[in-house]
């Protein structure tokens, strides 16, 4: 988490490359993941691509689909939550939508789904 709230390009990008494997990993070890899934979903979900990270929409995206497929109870609470409450932007919307859907999937047995997140500022 630490990482994901730095100020410095390098730490952020380590942070969201790492963060679905780790959030995956520490899901089978005691609670320290279901501690700190909420705080994590609200780092997550307020990441800003200060940096112009190249990857970043679709980092956070999977960040955010191991996150529910890990924690689900606390995380989709907050992802719904956010979506009908929170002050957000269309797209920011459609990635918690897209979050919760894929990593819904991932919870019933199917097949791990590399963020196949538009890319909203793609002009073709």
């Amino acid at each position: 988490m630490k990482y994901l709230q730095a100020n410095e390009y390098n730490k952020v990008n380590v942070g969201l490359k790492a963060a679905p494997r780790l959030i995956r990993q520490k899901a089978a070890f005691g609670t320290e993941l279901s501690d700190q899934a909420y705080e994590l979903s609200r780092i997550l979900v307020g990441l800003q691509d200060t940096y112009e990270m190249e990857q970043f929409q679709e980092l956070r995206h999977a960040a955010l689909i191991a996150l529910v497929s890990s924690s689900p109870e606390i995380v989709s609470a907050y992802l719904i939550n956010v979506y009908f409450t929170g002050d957000i932007s269309i797209q920011q919307r459609l990635v918690l939508l897209s979050a919760l859907g894929l990593g819904a999937r991932e919870l019933a047995g199917h097949e791990k789904i590399v963020s196949p997140l538009f890319s909203p500022c793609t002009n073709h």
